[in-house]
């Protein structure tokens, strides 16, 4: 062997062992360690993760979290609240003025002007910055009750503020003026333009639609992270896509394998997460029943105490009667079905599923037979149990089983999450 070819198979066993990655993977890896995310901002939920820590929680980096429940079980509600916590920045300055009358010192009239103070508004959010992707599926995310909750949440933290604040002599002559309805909603209008929404009504369409998102993105000025991938929902043209193949299959029509667009769907949301670091949240629709719980975890279940093992945890009895979970209904492969029987997550090119919660309403009981409509209309127990829906989620990890329960009320302006 020459001392050339020598050190050329040295050069090649030298580049073996050196790491490389894109671009795009190492700023993710590093986001993932200064901008870890994690907390949902919803109390009750982020103390089942029982940690402080930023860098766990819900909403951690390249973390791909699936929300399931019945139709009106506050599964989109949920989604706006975490899209209006990425939204938001974490504070802005809020102008206060007033009139104030000063002497001229030229002549002896008097001459109006403007006295100005700036009150720091703390918001709590992620942004501004964070774009948040939402593939509208179902084409029936209600914006207006997102911008709705954004205003809603400005106000009350003025209001929080101006009672703590002692920087206003408000024995003046003259009041106040607070930042006006139209200046609030500019600010709502310049953080909404960071939310961007596709609405496909194919699988087809929604594969480009996520493929060709990062372009729409690197095109929108003031943009410098993805924070936030929501699809609402995932199983939107999961039955399309089974009609289409009955039909093709009876008429003797050729056509594309029944799940090749899901697949290829999928597979760009992923490389869409690996790209921006950013957590996934999926939607799904709960069709029907799982299976029955065994006898002896039913039984341990209306006990008043449940083991912390692994084993009972994965066992855990669902929300639903018999104990039972609602059943995964999407075809996998190629969708990642999330199972807590193993700590060990499925080989799949596309998503893995690290967080599962399923949502349950606590509808009020339905009226006895023969009640009048007036005294339908006249129950303020029930009126008010169906204006404020509570709604209990129960949430399970691949890893570590069901991790408990957290609640709150959906109401027609906002979510209440301090229930």
């Amino acid at each position: 062997m020459t001392s050339a070819a020598a050190a050329s198979i040295n050069a090649e066993g030298l580049l073996a062992e050196v790491q490389s990655q894109t671009g795009d993977a190492f700023l993710a890896s590093i986001l993932e360690d200064v901008d870890p995310f994690g907390p949902a901002y919803i109390a009750s939920l982020d103390a089942l993760f029982h940690t402080q820590d930023e860098s766990h929680g819900l909403l951690t980096r390249f973390a791909t979290t699936e929300i399931q429940g019945p139709p009106k079980s506050g599964k989109t509600s949920l989604l706006a609240f975490f899209i209006m916590t990425f939204l938001l920045p974490d504070s802005f300055n809020a102008l206060f003025t007033r009139p104030a009358l000063t002497s001229s010192s030229s002549s002896s009239s008097t001459s109006a002007s403007v006295e100005r103070k700036l009150l720091p508004i703390h918001l709590g959010g992620r942004g501004p910055g964070r774009a948040v992707l939402l593939f509208d599926n179902d084409g029936r995310f209600p914006l207006q009750k997102l911008r709705r909750m954004l205003d809603l949440h400005i106000c009350n933290r003025i209001a929080e503020a101006l009672r703590r604040t002692d920087i206003f002599d408000r024995a003046g002559s003259l009041p106040w003026k607070q930042p006006t309805k139209e200046e609030i909603s500019a600010m709502i209008d310049s953080w909404l333009n960071l939310l961007h929404i596709w609405r496909p009504t194919s699988q087809v369409a929604f594969s480009a639609a996520v493929q060709h998102a990062p372009k729409t993105v690197d095109a929108s000025p003031g943009v410098y992270d993805i924070g936030l991938i929501v699809v609402d929902s995932i199983s939107a043209f999961h039955w399309t896509d089974i009609q289409k193949a009955d039909h093709c299959s009876s008429s003797s029509l050729s056509g594309p394998p029944t799940h090749q667009a899901f697949a290829s769907a999928l597979r760009h949301l992923k490389h869409l997460q690996d790209a921006s670091a950013a957590p996934v949240l999926l939607s799904n629709w709960a069709i029907s029943e799982g299976e029955k719980a065994p006898a002896a975890v039913a039984r341990a279940s209306a006990g008043t105490s449940w083991a912390a093992s692994a084993t009972s945890k994965a066992l855990q009895p669902g929300p639903l009667p018999g104990g039972r979970w609602w059943q995964e209904h999407l075809p996998s492969p190629p969708y990642p079905s999330f199972s807590i029987s193993s700590s060990t997550p499925q080989l799949s090119p596309s998503l893995i599923i690290e967080n599962h919660i399923t949502l349950v309403p606590a509808l009020p009981q339905p009226f006895p037979v023969g009640t009048t409509e007036r005294a339908a209309r006249t129950d303020g127990a029930r009126l008010q149990a169906l204006d404020r829906l509570q709604v209990t989620g129960w949430l399970r990890n691949r890893h570590r089983g069901f991790l408990g329960h957290f609640r709150f009320r959906v109401g027609d302006e906002a979510l209440d999450v301090t229930v």
